[in-house]
């Protein structure tokens, strides 16, 4: 003798793999909007790296390569020769060498600021004199 499924065992198997299915696309949703999330993240942190690792190799005046940004981003750079609450025996430069501080801020095509880094350096005294320099 055949036994077929009762109507309340069809439905209750149809319930579980609906519930089933909208979990895993729930699930499904919330990781990929971590991962584009992350990938924003990333790639934001990735050009800043870029921009500091240009500002401090050719100093704040140096003119930003077309390829380093998305287009519409740019970044400003300044730096400033330290001498706000260091030792007065700080102050004098050893063998011509001071402390400066690159001031360097990465913004997107909306001119909003992405990200901002402090970096201090130690550089020759003529190497203060480079200024401000907007990219």
């Amino acid at each position: 003798m055949k036994r077929y499924f009762t109507l309340m065992e069809v439905m209750i198997a149809a319930l579980v793999l609906t519930l089933s299915a909208v979990a895993t696309l729930s699930i499904v949703g919330t990781s990929r909007a971590n991962v584009l999330r992350e990938e924003r993240r990333w790639s934001r942190e990735h050009y800043m790296t870029n921009v500091v690792e240009f500002f401090l190799a050719v100093g704040p005046n140096g003119e930003l390569p077309a390829c380093l940004l998305p287009e519409g981003w740019h970044a400003t750079c300044e730096l400033y020769d330290l001498d706000d609450g260091l030792p007065e025996a700080a102050l004098e430069s050893i063998q011509e060498w001071r402390l400066g501080e690159f001031h360097i801020q990465l913004f997107d095509k909306e001119g909003n600021m992405v990200n901002e880094q402090f970096i201090r350096k130690l550089l020759k005294e003529e190497d203060l004199g480079y200024g401000t320099m907007g990219g």
